[in-house]
């Protein structure tokens, strides 16, 4: 009799405990047989469908075209994976998956939206997004908003126009909900993540806005375009963090470089009223803003109103240029109306930053000039 009772008691646990635990899934795309969808939206709501808290993983296979894509994700945590061969493929590598945008209405390819206080996680890695075309919207490739951490892991972001944030826009909901976004290599593939050829009217490749921080260590923005920030475009409360991993040797070709800017801030435009950090946690290399130019001021870094601040500890500040357009000051960086930029020990390389003869030579503490630069 006892046996008995304890089998139904088993029997009535295991009954109203449905739904409590859901197993992360892993849905393929893609065009073979062993794919679990054809598009990557549907897998993505099928991943919702599943449990909005479920981390689960959307493997997608470089087999089927993606075109015209101006995708959605809201309120969920998922892993987005390119890079596979096709769907019976349990590796990823190289070329990446490429989603393109064109032609898809005027909306960036990719919304990540979370606006609630529930905190979601999406990372995105083996993925070349390109085309997308906000016009005067922001964010061409990805739009992020929200409560969330968003983490890019060697992915190719180029070709894309927005009005803010060519690439990417980032904005949080508050201080304490805010949007993370972080940048850097895949760990599988070996890839930085990258920005490139990129156009917007603000922030070439990435704007962080409001309540939203951007961490960029292994990451190339480079050879974006814009009216100012020309890679990086940091809006009222946008923060910023950048550094490198211990002992980390950084491929030359990394950071933020050769960006321009129609006026000011060739690398990058802080007017967030923050203080935004570089630092060398690598004694083997410095973090890299080289080879900017912008139309007026600041070359490299343009920094500007009260609270607005840039502390830098091994950074390579060089070969940067103002003044490409009119008369410029700042060939290294700029500040003005409160703001501010400190660079110290052995920051600068030794190459030179460059502004017009007779121009003002850059503030930077500890930088190096040409004539005037």
């Amino acid at each position: 009799m006892s046996r008995t009772r304890t089998c139904c008691a088993v029997l009535v646990i295991t009954l109203c405990l449905p739904g409590v635990h859901v197993d992360a899934a892993v849905f393929r795309v893609g065009s073979d047989a062993a794919c679990t969808h054809a598009d990557i939206q549907s897998a993505i709501d099928a991943a919702a469908a599943n449990g909005a808290d479920t981390l689960d993983s959307i493997r997608i296979a470089r087999n089927r075209s993606y075109l015209a894509q101006a995708l959605v994700i809201e309120s969920q945590s998922v892993i987005l994976y390119g890079g596979y061969a096709d769907c019976s493929a349990n590796t990823r590598g190289l070329p990446l998956t490429v989603v393109d945008g064109d032609g898809n209405g005027g909306h960036p390819i990719l919304r990540i939206s979370s606006p609630g206080s529930i905190r979601r996680l999406v990372q995105i890695a083996g993925l070349e997004l390109r085309g997308g075309n906000a016009q005067t919207g922001d964010g061409g490739a990805l739009l992020l908003t929200g409560n969330a951490q968003v983490d890019l892991s060697g992915i190719s972001l180029h070709d894309n126009k927005a009005g803010r944030g060519g690439a990417i826009y980032a904005r949080g909901n508050t201080l304490t909900e805010m949007l993370n976004l972080s940048l850097g290599s895949d760990s599988t593939t070996g890839e930085p993540f990258r920005a490139e050829g990129n156009l917007a009217d603000l922030g070439g490749a990435v704007f962080v806005d409001a309540n939203a921080k951007l961490s960029a260590g292994d990451a190339r923005i480079a050879q974006n375009h814009s009216i100012s920030g020309g890679g990086i475009y940091f809006g009222s409360g946008g923060d910023g963090f950048f550094a490198l991993d211990a002992g980390m040797v950084v491929p030359l070709d990394r950071g933020v470089q050769s960006n321009r800017a129609e006026l000011d801030g060739g690398g990058i435009y802080i007017a967030s009223g923050l203080l935004h950090y570089v630092e060398r946690y690598s004694p083997m290399s410095g973090y890299r803003i080289s080879g900017n130019e912008a139309g007026r001021d600041g070359g490299g870094v343009f920094v500007t109103g009260a609270g607005s601040f840039l502390f830098a500890v091994g950074l390579r500040l060089d070969d940067n240029r103002a003044g490409a357009m009119q008369a410029g000051r700042g060939g290294g960086g700029y500040a003005d109306n409160g703001g501010g930029i400190l660079v110290r020990g052995d920051s600068v390389g030794g190459s030179v930053n460059y502004c017009p003869a007779g121009a003002a030579r850059a503030s930077v503490s500890g930088a190096q000039g040409g004539a005037g630069g």
